[in-house]
């Protein structure tokens, strides 16, 4: 939802926030130079602000080979994939949004 910062109304589209504030705000919308983001109280709603928690994936993390004995032991006892000396189930890589 997009809340005007002058008059607190609620609208579910930029497209209808904007016609709102060239109807009814006119002047004053004229002066911040039609840009919602110039008034101070404006906030944009959570779904359109950029998220910083970014999930990511080590750059180092691959499927064990099997044809080492020391990763083939892993494998038996239920790992999947290894970042640097750590081994991780595929539940594991999973749940730490590594794999799909």
């Amino acid at each position: 939802m997009y809340k005007c910062p002058i008059c607190g109304n609620e609208y579910d589209s930029t497209r209808k926030i904007h016609g709102h504030m060239l109807r009814v705000h006119l002047d004053d919308y004229r002066l911040k130079g039609c840009k919602l983001e110039n008034y101070p109280n404006y906030k944009k709603p959570v779904s359109e602000e950029r998220k910083e928690f970014v999930i990511k994936r080590p750059s180092d993390l691959r499927v064990l080979n099997r044809d080492d004995a020391s990763e083939a032991a892993a494998y038996k006892a239920g790992y999947r994939y290894v970042s640097g000396d750590d081994c991780y189930t595929s539940d594991e890589a999973k749940s730490r949004g590594w794999i799909g």
